[in-house]
């Protein structure tokens, strides 16, 4: 079974639906899918996917691929975007609405005005929507979004110069804390680096953050005592990927690097070996000199 993972333009929603077998599919493509009321279009985002267990969206379906003429079409629809977010902004302030309008798409065949917005409580856009309806020939959707959609919606790039990891990682239903930071054995105090655009600890902190946990188990504390070659240190820092030890030793105060199994502690936990599948390789030596 192929996956897609996609985002609905409109409401900035990530979904995963099934798609036929015999089309190919690039990150970024443009599709129509048809939902329970309507159809709408969505972008493919982070590649296909063939994983069985993956739950998709059943209320969602595949239609196909958006041609390059209605690709232009659209995008061409989204214009005098500025002029409706500050329209539909103005509107808002007249009803003494405490959001911010930021972005605003235009859906398939001009059939619904969507409005993303910031705001720190609850709205009550009733009114607001009854003029935006008497302003646009269409549909209204109102989406409240956060401060992380936000630089997405409005297609800022991170700070490394590259998309979003949400936008091209399957991460979008994942929560991002603190102890995935934490588990990785990345500083945390005064360390900006953690944070992305949107001011929020950054999506590709869970990228590996398993594999990061399931190493540590095997690895010593921070200022835990230890031996090495029977010279007593103490631990001052770990590489959790390479299941090294930065030991600073007692006794003429040098700091190294070492491997955990050169390092002794209390509770040492000791790596399940995994063994490797033995790979038959076949060399052709026909016409070879020996």
């Amino acid at each position: 079974m192929k996956i897609l993972q996609i985002v609905d333009i409109l409401r900035h929603k990530t979904s995963r639906i099934e798609a036929p077998e015999n089309i190919e599919f690039n990150h970024k493509d443009k599709i129509l899918v048809k939902a329970e009321r309507d159809i709408f279009v969505a972008e493919l985002r982070g590649g296909v996917r063939t994983i069985e267990s993956i739950k998709v969206d059943e209320k969602l379906n595949f239609v196909r691929k958006l041609t390059t003429d209605e690709i232009l079409d659209f995008e061409k629809n989204q214009e005098g975007e500025i002029e409706r977010v500050q329209k539909a902004q103005k509107l808002a302030d007249n009803h003494k609405l405490k959001m911010k309008i930021f972005a605003s798409r235009v859906g398939w065949k001009n059939k619904i005005f969507s409005f993303f917005f910031i705001a720190e409580q609850p709205v009550d856009f009733r009114g607001l929507l009854k003029d935006l309806i008497r302003d646009f020939p269409g549909r209204i959707h109102l989406e409240r979004v956060n401060d992380r959609d936000r630089p997405e919606i409005l297609n800022i790039p991170n700070h490394c110069g590259k998309e979003h990891c949400c936008a091209i990682l399957p991460l979008s239903d994942k929560t991002v804390t603190l102890n995935a930071v934490r588990d990785q054995g990345i500083m945390i105090k005064g360390n900006n680096k953690i944070f992305g655009v949107s001011g929020k600890i950054k999506r590709c902190m869970l990228y590996e953050v398993d594999t990061y946990k399931e190493n540590r188990k095997y690895l010593p504390h921070i200022r835990q005592e230890v031996k090495v070659d029977g010279k007593k240190g103490r631990v001052v820092g770990v590489d959790i990927l390479n299941k090294n030890v930065r030991v600073s030793l007692f006794d003429d105060h040098r700091v190294e690097n070492f491997p955990v199994e050169r390092v002794e502690y209390e509770n040492k936990k000791i790596a399940p070996v995994i063994k490797k599948a033995a790979r038959k390789i076949e060399i052709n030596i026909e016409g070879v000199g020996i």
